[in-house]
């Protein structure tokens, strides 16, 4: 770690969700939400090679100071607790006084974000001394699961697609048994399923008093959602349900969009697209395998969703959001070194118009393959960006030599 540019820490704080945990478990068996290495990505090309956390990630920024806010002990209460919004609000007024009164930047996921606006609107001086909020699935306004869960409703009184499907995946979780979870598509669903029977469970259903009551986010504090886009693509019969063939967005199974993005200022997603019918799955991968379709235009099997970058529980290791997440925390920290004065930009490239190395710049480290198409990216807009798998998305900057097929990167330029 090191301070930034004006020689100051600026205090995150990670605050996890409910049946979370913002630090190891005490026999080392459970990890932090923020401290899994990121290894999820929305691709199907490639693999993510990255060896950091989110925090981990978050520590290479400069002036990131982090600290954890952990209330898993009582994590199946709502968040008027004295333990959970109360508390975060103090550990907030803290970091901000032993700081300086440097603002304070809070990253939660799934009911840490709701925690948030408990804290930030138990005080209204407290919206001051917190800049920037970047949420991970926080379900604003309540959790179709948590409600589905809670009333027993079946798929056909739900009264949309979404709820039905979320219906359906939950029923299918329910019946698995305790022996199968171990190697089962809803491993960790469980946990979920039993929190919604709990206080804070009750509390989450759509439109229950307690969300109502809740205040919303303080409009000076700039709110980034990240959420989970998922897409399902189901046919006629499924599970026996009466809907036609079609396809519907539970968001990450557990939280829907709407909910995620209620009260923020800007968003983020990592879009995951799924096919339930097998047999349909084997003929558009067997279409991808002879090339005649790209693979990532492919839904993935729908038994690989609750493990997928996508789903709920798995935000935070999305190379996608975990990046997005770092993108905001350094905007914020760059717009405080620029209140000092004006800024000056000094370009740098380490490679020059004929191949060779710039004056100063030297390569070290091994080579590492990097499979990118032959032609520029099809969003690109110039012919010498293109696409390429997740291998080199764990660098910071990276320069194409001459050819194209080459790249120089840097791990850590800073």
């Amino acid at each position: 770690m090191s301070s930034d540019g004006r020689g100051q820490w600026v205090p995150v704080v990670f605050v996890h969700g409910w049946t979370g945990r913002s630090t190891h478990s005490p026999t080392g068996k459970d990890k932090g939400a923020f401290s899994e290495r990121i290894d999820k990505t929305s691709s199907r090309v490639g693999e993510v090679n990255v060896t950091r956390s989110l925090i981990g990630q978050l520590q290479t920024v400069p002036g990131v100071a982090p600290f954890t806010f952990d209330y898993h002990e009582h994590s199946g209460r709502w968040v008027s607790d004295p333990s959970i919004g109360p508390a975060l609000g103090d550990a907030i007024d803290c970091l901000f006084d032993r700081s300086g009164s440097e603002k304070v930047i809070v990253v939660a996921h799934s009911m840490g974000g709701l925690a948030t606006r408990y804290a930030l609107g138990e005080d209204r001086d407290r919206a001051d001394k917190v800049s920037t909020v970047v949420t991970f699935g926080t379900p604003n306004t309540g959790s179709i699961a948590a409600q589905l869960v809670g009333t027993a409703a079946d798929a056909a009184s739900v009264g949309s697609k979404t709820g039905a499907v979320i219906r359906l995946i939950l029923a299918a979780c329910g019946q698995a048994t305790t022996e199968s979870m171990n190697s089962h598509p809803c491993d960790g669903l469980p946990d979920f399923v039993a929190a919604f029977d709990g206080e804070a469970g009750r509390a989450l259903r759509t439109s229950s008093r307690e969300l109502q009551a809740l205040a919303q986010f303080p409009r000076n504090v700039a709110v980034h959602a990240l959420y989970g886009d998922a897409r399902i693509r189901y046919t006629r019969g499924w599970f026996g349900i009466s809907l036609e063939s079609g396809d519907t967005a539970p968001g990450d199974i557990i939280v829907t969009t709407d909910s995620a993005l209620a009260g923020s200022t800007s968003s983020d997603r990592v879009r995951c697209d799924y096919e339930f019918s097998l047999a349909q799955n084997a003929i558009d991968h067997g279409i991808a395998q002879l090339q005649f379709k790209p693979l990532n235009d492919t839904p993935a099997p729908f038994a690989s969703s609750l493990g997928g970058a996508c789903f709920h529980n798995n935000l935070m290791r999305s190379i996608e959001l975990s990046n997005a997440a770092t993108i905001a925390i350094e905007t914020d920290i760059v717009s405080r070194l620029q209140q000092l004065g004006p800024t000056l930009t000094t370009a740098l490239s380490a490679i020059t118009s004929t191949g060779t190395l710039e004056e100063g710049f030297t390569v070290s480290g091994e080579a590492g393959k990097v499979d990118c198409a032959t032609s520029a990216s099809p969003v690109s807009i110039t012919d010498n960006i293109y696409t390429c798998t997740p291998s080199a998305a764990g660098t910071d900057v990276c320069w194409p030599e001459p050819g194209g097929r080459t790249l120089l990167c840097a791990d850590n330029p800073w």
